[in-house]
């Protein structure tokens, strides 16, 4: 690794071209008044507030140029707005601790410290503030140019992804109130994993799905909760709870479970719900989409977790666990370029969805 050092500080030459500053304690460097000796004999730059290591790399040899991932130019620009993670956050639809992720990924990435954090709050360093002068417009003008695009794409497929449980009802439902506004329309199954990675790649425009407990796996995409509902249980109508208005966790616990395999967190999420309130699940069957967990639960299998918004076939009784446990209906998109096509299903989706039994 190529380093170059000066007034205790370090540049060391990044894999990807450009270079880091560090000091002694292999921190990033606090600005400060100091001098860069290029080694070159050529000259010495001064930087007085550290900002923007492209002046550095401009006057070190063979210094490739420092890129930025656009989103986490976005997340910084929405907490330089508000100058609040939680804020950001907010307005993203992302959670606060992707915010924060993404920041500091950012800030290692260039070398600089762009925000000081107090117990006060937050505010931009004099390199934060020069950042958001080169950076912002142009990212702006960006977004605005993909969205005015994708806005004028009236005869383009409208892209959806949804796990197999809203892929075979509520979604389908809500693709007549977009159809004179897309000219197609192109549903994809998928596990939750697959569905996030398609999106992210740029192959979906949109993804219906249940929230999850570990948020990470949404990170990278713009989260809206279309409904929420209490957690609901498919069991055999023959099952003498059948029919009761709400079951205890421990009634649940003491019958056969038939679990999803497609998707590993939500797996996770079922088994830890009975974790929690010190109950084990007894696993005796898994299926890829839910119809083959209603159809095993139909044939006496065991019970399963299913979605409120889904119908169940003949044989098969719904009912609600105690406790308050809730599931919530979500839609992911990138944080830019959705179109008026996928706004208008979203807000069809959502407004099927709270419909959805009454």
């Amino acid at each position: 690794m190529c380093e170059r050092s000066s007034v205790g500080v370090t540049f060391r030459r990044c894999p990807h071209g450009g270079w880091a500053a560090s000091d002694s304690r292999d921190r990033l460097v606090d600005a400060r008044p100091l001098q860069v000796n290029c080694h070159d004999g050529a000259r010495a730059i001064p930087i007085r507030d550290r900002c923007a290591l492209w002046a550095v790399t401009a006057a070190m040899p063979d210094a490739g140029p420092v890129e930025a991932d656009l989103r986490r130019l976005r997340v910084f620009l929405a907490v330089a707005d508000t100058l609040h993670f939680g804020r950001a956050g907010e307005r993203l639809r992302l959670a606060q601790p992707s915010i924060s992720q993404q920041v500091a990924r950012l800030e290692r990435q260039l070398g600089l410290r762009l925000f000081v954090r107090t117990p006060r709050g937050v505010t931009l360093t004099v390199a934060g503030e020069r950042l958001v002068q080169h950076v912002g417009p142009a990212v702006r003008a960006l977004d605005q140019a993909l969205e005015t695009f994708a806005a004028a794409g009236g005869d383009q497929t409208l892209r959806v992804g949804a796990l197999s449980s809203l892929a075979s009802s509520l979604v389908p439902s809500a693709v007549p109130d977009v159809s004179t506004l897309a000219s197609r329309v192109s549903i994809n199954e998928g596990s939750l994993s697959q569905l996030l990675q398609r999106l992210l790649a740029g192959d979906l425009d949109v993804v219906f799905c249940y929230a999850t407990a570990d948020a990470r796996v949404l990170d990278g995409g713009a989260v809206q909760r279309l409904d929420e509902r209490p957690t609901q249980v498919a069991m055999p109508a023959t099952d003498p709870l059948a029919g009761c208005d709400e079951i205890a966790w421990a009634e649940a616990a003491a019958r056969p479970w038939v679990m999803p395999s497609a998707s590993r967190h939500y797996y996770e999420d079922m088994l830890e719900r009975f974790t929690r309130r010190g109950l084990e699940a007894r696993v005796v069957a898994e299926a890829t989409t839910l119809s083959g967990q209603l159809a095993l639960v139909a044939a006496g299998i065991g019970w399963t977790f299913t979605s409120p918004w889904t119908p169940v076939p003949a044989g098969v009784q719904c009912g609600t666990l105690a406790d308050g446990d809730r599931i919530e209906l979500l839609a992911v998109t990138r944080t830019l370029g959705l179109g008026v096509h996928g706004r208008a299903l979203i807000d069809a989706v959502a407004a099927r969805a709270v419909a959805f039994g009454s």
